[in-house]
């Protein structure tokens, strides 16, 4: 529980910096991919969404990448400016070594290939209708696996892409545009299942925690779950 709050509390960080970065940017939302930000040319495949703007972190915390690559990752980035401290970047349960576990969902200016969400990606606060409703960054991986763009789920299927989460018990820790920060427990055992590797079905349509999520990162669902009665 204290390991919990803790990272609630960073998560609400994180998101208040992401918010004073739009606020100096005239409502433009940060570049949320971190590894395509549109450095090279018109041909570089960030170009067209990113256009050389600094991501709010660059890379990955990969193990690969020595202490020294993996904290310029983050000092480099756009965000931390507003945070001003790598801890803030990781839930404290982390295994040692860990410089980063938090991601961004793919729907805030992140990764434009999931098939439908070109139009609807985010790039300023203003497309955002419900900021309650819109998360921003979820608590990703204790052993510094995190996602090497963004965190995605489909829009277009009710089917998982990324695994979610399973953080602090049986769920992750989440915050959204309004300010606010969330612990989201997973309700259906498939769920669970997943993550654990104790299945491999991703399309689930009947699945609520899915749902969610696609709803959360993408703001609406791309699908009628009716229309995929089956695919459990």
């Amino acid at each position: 529980m204290v390991y919990r709050v803790a990272c609630l509390s960073d998560q609400k960080q994180m998101g208040i910096c992401w918010t004073l970065y739009a606020s100096d940017w005239q409502g433009r939302v940060v570049n949320g991919c971190t590894n395509y930000y549109g450095t090279a040319s018109p041909t570089d495949p960030g170009y067209q969404f990113h256009r050389a703007s600094i991501p709010w972190v660059y890379g990955n915390d990969s193990p690969s990448l020595t202490e020294t690559e993996r904290l310029n990752n983050i000092r480099t980035g756009a965000l931390y400016q507003y945070v001003g401290d790598v801890k803030i970047y990781k839930c404290a349960r982390s295994e040692k070594g860990v410089l980063r576990s938090y991601s961004m969902l793919d729907g805030m200016n992140s990764i434009w290939w999931m098939t439908g969400t070109d139009n609807i990606l985010v790039k300023r606060v203003e497309q955002i209708k419900q900021p309650a409703l819109r998360g921003l960054f979820i608590d990703e991986g204790s052993d510094g696996s995190v996602s090497t763009m963004g965190w995605c789920i489909n829009y277009i299927v009710p089917a998982w892409w990324d695994k979610p989460p399973l953080r602090h018990l049986n769920g992750t820790t989440l915050s959204f545009a309004d300010g606010h920060s969330e612990y989201r427990v997973w309700e259906d055992k498939r769920t669970i299942d997943y993550i654990q590797g104790r299945s491999s079905v991703k399309m689930q349509a009947t699945n609520e925690d899915l749902h969610y999520m696609v709803r959360i990162t993408w703001g609406k669902l791309g699908y009628n779950p009716a229309d995929y009665a089956g695919y459990d």
